[in-house]
């Protein structure tokens, strides 16, 4: 039970919460109307990095029982790799996961524990279903690529009257990958997605992610601050995220060394 509980704690962390300041931008794109132009101007206002770094994440997870806090930092190699630290206030690192496209590891540092599983397993251990397309988005404010839209209507939405958001469109994932396909937002003076609904046709669950906050990076607005809601076992969880001290940078590689001591563990 106690590794059920830390497997989800850690891949849960990822998410939070406020709104876009408006001197991210000097004046206002010129958005298509159509659903199949606007989905491709928005892919090509996705942040084009190789590598980025977050130095700094403050994460707060909220339950009706209890609150959470964890801090966290993080490496992304754009379509390859995502790897986080995640440590106490006191700055003690208690785990360390490595996602990749189809596989996820992870040091329990508690328990001198790694574990070695994939999406599909994870699912089973773990109350919510993510892969990760849906991480790097989270992170990177990036709209997923290569997605066909399936012209639906809009959903029904409170909108950011200030902000004067509007709907990208309903989109299906390539049907060669497990990706969960998304419905949402964009807000129009950035072009950037304001909230993005994460989901499988077969599932009633629903991955909901709302970007509040952005901030300016070398010329390119990245999320500053994000929150993830979806509901589970009849409650509903929360998770903010903040982000800070972000920087691109040109490593090729990421990975996870395994001390000789630890026990390793494969789901």
């Amino acid at each position: 039970m106690k590794t059920n509980i830390f497997l989800f704690v850690g891949l849960l962390f990822i998410l939070t919460f406020c709104s876009p300041k408006k001197e991210l931008i000097t004046s206002l794109p010129d958005l298509p109307e159509s659903s199949e132009r606007l989905y491709p101007f928005v892919l090509n206002r996705n942040i084009p990095f190789h590598g980025l770094t977050v130095k700094n994440i403050k994460i707060r997870y909220q339950t009706p029982d209890n609150t959470s806090r964890l801090y966290g930092a993080l490496k992304m190699i754009r379509d390859s790799a995502i790897l986080v630290s995640l440590r106490t206030s006191l700055g003690i690192e208690i785990s360390r996961l490595l996602y990749t496209q189809d596989s996820v590891k992870m040091l329990d540092r508690r328990n001198d524990r790694a574990y070695f599983t994939d999406y599909r397993k994870l699912g089973e251990i773990a109350p919510l279903d993510f892969n990760f397309q849906m991480l790097q988005s989270i992170f990177s404010g990036n709209i997923p690529k290569n997605y066909r839209n399936i012209q639906m209507p809009e959903p029904e939405f409170v909108r950011d009257s200030a902000r004067n958001e509007i709907y990208l469109g309903t989109y299906h994932a390539p049907e060669e990958k497990n990706f969960m396909n998304f419905y949402g937002w964009i807000y129009k003076d950035l072009a950037r997605p304001s909230y993005i609904v994460f989901y499988r046709e077969e599932q009633k669950r629903k991955f909901t992610v709302r970007y509040l906050d952005y901030q300016k990076q070398n010329s390119h607005i990245l999320p500053h601050e994000v929150k993830v809601v979806f509901d589970q076992y009849n409650q509903t969880h929360k998770m903010n995220l903040k982000f800070n001290n972000i920087s691109f940078d040109e490593f090729n590689n990421i990975h996870i060394d395994v001390p000789s001591s630890y026990k390793t563990i494969y789901k």
